[in-house]
C-alpha cells in the first residue's frame, strides 16, 4: 500500500470515530500549527473516554492552544483522566485545588490527587513530585 493511500484510510479512521486516530490527527495538527484543528481532534477522542486525549484537552485549554484560556474547562478535563488513573491529570488536579486554578482553593481535593499520583508506581517523576507536595503542604 502506497504512503497516500495509507494517509487515506488512517483519516477515514479518525473521521469514523476512532479515537487512536482521533488523538494521531490531533498531533499532526499541533505539528503543522493548527491548534483549533489539533482540539477539535483531541476533543472527539476525550468525548468517548480517552484518558490521554482527556489529559490533552486540559493541557490545551490551560494554555490556551486553539482556544482561549479557560481553567474551569482545563480542571474538567483533567479529572476526566484522572479518574482514569492518569498519573499526570492526577498531579495537575492536585496542583488547580492546591492554587485555586479554575475551581476554589480545595486543600482535601488537592490532597486527594496528589495521594493518587504518588500512588502511581509506573510514573516515578510524577510520584516523586507528588510526595513532596504531599510532606511540604500537607
Amino acid at each position: 500500500m502506497d504512503s497516500a493511500k495509507a494517509l487515506y484510510w488512517f483519516k477515514q479512521s479518525a473521521q469514523h470515530g476512532y479515537a487512536e486516530a482521533q488523538i494521531i490527527r490531533g498531533l499532526m495538527c499541533d505539528n503543522n500549527k493548527d491548534f483549533n484543528a489539533a482540539l477539535r481532534w483531541y476533543k472527539k477522542a476525550a468525548e468517548q473516554g480517552q484518558a490521554e486525549a482527556q489529559f490533552i484537552c486540559g493541557c490545551k485549554f490551560y494554555r490556551g492552544e486553539g482556544t482561549v484560556i479557560d481553567h474551569v474547562k482545563a480542571l474538567r478535563w483533567y479529572e476526566k483522566a484522572a479518574e482514569q488513573d492518569h498519573a499526570d491529570a492526577q498531579f495537575y488536579c492536585g496542583t488547580m485545588y492546591l492554587n485555586g486554578e479554575g475551581t476554589a482553593v480545595d486543600k482535601d481535593k488537592a490532597r486527594h490527587w496528589f495521594e493518587k499520583a504518588a500512588e502511581q508506581t509506573e510514573e516515578e517523576q510524577i510520584q516523586q513530585k507528588a510526595q513532596e507536595i504531599l510532606r511540604e503542604q500537607f
